[in-house]
Order: C-alpha cells, then sequence, then structure tokens
C-alpha cells in the first residue's frame, strides 16, 4: 500500500501560520460584519427617508454646508427668518450646534458616494471593532468579544441609532476605542497605544466633550 509524500515541514508551517492568522482575524471580521449589516439594514430599510428626531436635520444640514466648504454662514447673506434649523447667531455668523467632526464624515460620505448613509454603514462596522476592542481587553477572548460586539449591534439602541445621521453611535464607538486602547496601554506598556488613547479621548473631546469627560477620567483613575 502507497502512502501519499510527506509534506515539507515549511509547508506544514505555512498552513499552521495561516490558520493562526485567520483565528485571529475572523473574530473580528465576523464583528465588524454584524456591525455594518445592521447599519445597513437601519439606514436602507428601517429609516429610509431619516428618523423622526429632529436633530437628524442639523447635522445633515451642517454636513450639507462643510461639502460646499462653510463651517458656518456669513449673516449678512443669510435671511433670519430662513436661518438652519437649531442654528445661531454669533457675530457676524451663523453658525451650528454641533461640532463639526461627524457632519464632516457625512459630507466626505456624500461628496463620494452622494450620500450620506454609506458613511453610516462604515460607522457601524467601526462602532462594533471598537466594542470588540474594548471587550478583548476586558475579557482577554476574541471569541467572547465578539460575542459582546455583535450583541451590541444586535441591541435595541444599536439598530434604531446606527440608521440615523445623530452623533450618538459614533460617540460610543470613540469612546470605546479610547479605552480599549488604555487598557491595552496600561497592560502593555506600549508607548502608541498611550498616544492612541490620548488622540481617542481628543477626538471625543471635539466630538462631545461631556462624553470624553464620562469616559476618560475613570481611565485615568485607572
Amino acid at each position: 500500500m502507497r502512502h501519499p509524500p510527506a509534506r515539507p515541514a515549511a509547508a506544514e508551517a505555512r498552513d499552521r501560520t495561516w490558520r493562526a492568522r485567520g483565528g485571529r482575524v475572523l473574530p473580528v471580521l465576523v464583528a465588524m460584519a454584524a456591525g455594518a449589516l445592521v447599519a445597513l439594514v437601519s439606514a436602507y430599510a428601517l429609516w429610509p427617508r431619516g428618523s423622526i428626531d429632529l436633530d437628524e436635520i442639523v447635522y445633515l444640514n451642517q454636513a450639507d454646508a462643510i461639502a460646499h466648504g462653510d463651517l458656518a454662514f456669513d449673516r449678512a447673506t443669510t435671511v433670519p427668518d430662513f436661518r438652519p434649523y437649531l442654528s445661531g447667531v454669533a457675530g457676524d455668523r451663523v453658525v451650528f450646534k454641533y461640532q463639526p467632526l461627524w457632519p464632516a464624515v457625512l459630507a466626505a460620505s456624500a461628496l463620494a458616494t452622494g450620500d450620506h448613509r454609506p458613511a453610516l454603514v462604515v460607522a457601524g462596522a467601526v462602532a462594533a471593532l471598537a466594542v470588540w476592542s474594548l471587550a478583548r481587553e476586558l475579557t482577554g477572548r476574541r471569541w467572547a468579544a465578539t460575542a459582546a460586539a455583535v450583541g451590541v449591534a444586535l441591541s435595541p439602541v444599536f439598530v434604531t441609532q446606527s440608521g440615523t445621521a445623530l452623533a450618538y453611535l459614533p460617540a460610543a464607538a470613540l469612546g470605546s476605542a479610547a479605552l480599549a486602547a488604555g487598557l491595552r496601554a496600561v497592560r502593555t506598556g506600549a508607548r502608541w497605544w498611550y498616544v492612541l488613547a490620548g488622540a481617542g479621548l481628543g477626538l471625543l473631546f471635539f466630538h462631545r466633550p461631556y462624553d470624553a469627560l464620562v469616559t476618560g477620567l475613570p481611565l485615568a483613575a485607572w
């Protein structure tokens, strides 16, 4: 009876390497796919014409202004009776209520695709990745982190928020990512994780200052 020729050790080592890489990457891809899919369904099926929350109008108006190169409007060229919803007058400028970070992302999506909703799908995937990273640090297990991220993606808050232009989900994503980076920095002592944690908190402070304080103070104490 003839036996198949033995595989070279180098080929077996490559197979083990690919399997190990797949075991590391697959849990992350599952989590991100869940977040993206839920956001996709929410944006295009649940809220195809926008939600009932009027604050969406503010973000979309601000995104439209940024897409046209304006962070604020000139007061002299704006009819007061037709100012954008929830805008105010500061000196000679008509300004929006919210910080421009998230509207800038929506504007970039609109410029690239003609629609702001692809940004919502990407944000859903990134939010799931941020939750996965935080759960991975807290549990030390990749598939447990995937279960946590998928569970969050299927939660009513994620389902309803991910398909809107509201800024709560991006804030949660930044907060989770900053916490995950901070915990990993403390665990490993790696300088770049401290840098990433600080960058995440800085972006979150620019986006929603109160959320950054709520996230950053416990992390600083830790």
